[in-house]
């Protein structure tokens, strides 16, 4: 099982057992993070946090920015995921195209001891536009 922080006991559910926050989580072998946004011309960490001793191959998602009152308008949003300070993937999303209404997603292994952050930067400043940032994966040993 999982340890946080490479050691002390075991945390099968996370600080948050409802999954939602900018920290990982764990069940069993599995691992998670999920986080919202509002739609910010300035970069922010959406997703924050360090592995322990495991290595961890999973998929991060960018979610269109989307206005929730009116489905058929979107904004462009991009993200950069940094391991150690160090752009490892970026990915983009253009809500505003059809054939981007989904997830943008890209699968990475997360080396152990690992300082993880997502950022989220938007085209528009309006809160009524919001996304999602998410990671999941399996937890090897």
């Amino acid at each position: 099982m999982p340890l946080v922080g490479g050691g002390g006991a075991p945390n099968v559910a996370g600080s948050n057992p409802t999954g939602v926050g900018t920290g990982i989580n764990y069940i069993g072998n599995h691992a998670f993070s999920y986080n919202n946004y509002i739609a910010s011309t300035t970069s922010t960490s959406k997703l924050d946090f360090a592995t322990g001793g495991e290595y961890i191959v999973g998929a991060f998602a960018l979610g269109p920015l989307i206005n929730p009152t009116d489905t058929t308008d979107g904004k462009k949003s991009i993200a950069e995921i940094k391991f150690n300070n160090q752009t490892v993937a970026t990915l983009t999303s253009d809500a505003a195209a059809q054939d981007q209404q989904t997830p943008q997603t890209t699968q990475l292994l997360v080396p152990p001891y690992t300082h993880v952050q997502f950022n989220v930067k938007g085209q528009s400043d309006s809160a009524s536009y919001t996304g999602t940032a998410s990671f999941t994966g399996r937890v090897y040993a």
